[in-house]
């Protein structure tokens, strides 16, 4: 039985989703979208455990941080889009790496504005008042009993394998860079989908023991941000509120699963961001990314971990 509590810190996520968007198409900066926002909604506000290792200042800090990055590369950098995105992924991860903290929508905060070419300073100044809002009102739900107080920052403790792990995403990222560049299938790697294979590899979240379950979850939201953005193009339904049913029937999927996956939040919301003429390749091109990253992700923790066992 879903709790009062719950219901309000989901209520709490949907109107900050919907108010994000409905401001962004309000003054017709695509700059403004910001589908990690979901993400974020989810991990600090709906799920009461703390789901990152990190700290709030650090949180505000290091997405801002990652996107500023993302918009210098989109706005300053001579090179390939391949190039681009690999350059991005390194940024978010030299940042993680050095901060100790599993914060990764940093990731896909990233490659956001790489990928979809957002070559503006309003996506930083935007970023940083949602991590702030998001933040204050986290701090704001505890002290007024809707969810459990965040446990003190315990850093990560860096060692040689987790710079093993980030060098081996890179090198993926780099690979499926230049595969989804050369053949013209740009919605193979979207940034939610890389947190994904990140979280797998990098993170000791319970998700990377479920990769069947994560993958429906994750199939399931790109279908259905995809279902809604073609509602919102074949029937006028106003942008804001198609996220808001997206989002809504989001939530309810995590109840009825008992597991709450914050990278497929962003994910459902991606879909309002890309281009409208080749709708039906979003899902599917994606659902083969999901696919061909769990299977590496799957892959190279077998390695790790028999490399751990021999020595």
């Amino acid at each position: 039985m879903i709790s009062k509590e719950e219901i309000y810190r989901s209520t709490s996520a949907l109107l900050l989703v919907t108010l994000t968007i409905a401001v962004a198409n309000l003054f017709g900066q695509r700059a403004m979208l910001y589908p990690v926002i979901a993400a974020l909604a989810i991990g600090a506000w709906v799920v009461d455990k703390h789901v990152w290792c990190v700290s709030r200042r650090q949180m505000i800090l290091l997405l801002t941080v990652c996107a500023a990055a993302g918009a210098m590369i989109s706005l300053y950098s001579p090179f390939s889009q391949p190039v681009n995105m690999t350059l991005a992924f390194c940024m978010a991860a030299i940042a993680l790496f050095l901060s100790r903290s599993s914060l990764m929508p940093a990731i896909s905060t990233s490659l956001l504005p790489v990928m979809l070419h957002i070559g503006s300073w309003m996506y930083p100044a935007t970023v940083f008042c949602l991590a702030t809002i998001v933040v204050l009102v986290q701090k704001l739900m505890e002290r007024i009993g809707w969810r459990h107080h965040v446990l003190h920052f315990q850093p990560f403790e860096r060692s040689t394998i987790d710079l093993y792990k980030w060098c081996i995403l890179a090198v993926i990222v780099g690979i499926f860079s230049f595969l989804s560049n050369d053949y013209h299938l740009p919605f193979l790697m979207l940034p939610p989908v890389v947190v994904c294979l990140s979280e797998m590899i990098y993170s000791n979240a319970g998700f990377k023991h479920r990769p069947f379950m994560t993958l429906l979850l994750m199939v399931a939201a790109i279908t259905l941000g995809t279902l809604f953005q073609y509602l919102h193009i074949r029937f006028s339904l106003p942008q804001a509120v198609s996220a808001a049913i997206c989002i809504l029937l989001l939530l309810a999927l995590f109840h009825l699963c008992g597991k709450y996956f914050a990278p497929a939040g962003a994910l459902s919301i991606i879909p309002m961001l890309l281009p409208t003429e080749h709708l039906i390749a979003i899902p599917l091109q994606t659902t083969v990314g999901l696919i061909l990253f769990q299977s590496l992700a799957l892959l190279t923790n077998y390695l790790l971990s028999k490399r751990s066992v021999t020595k």
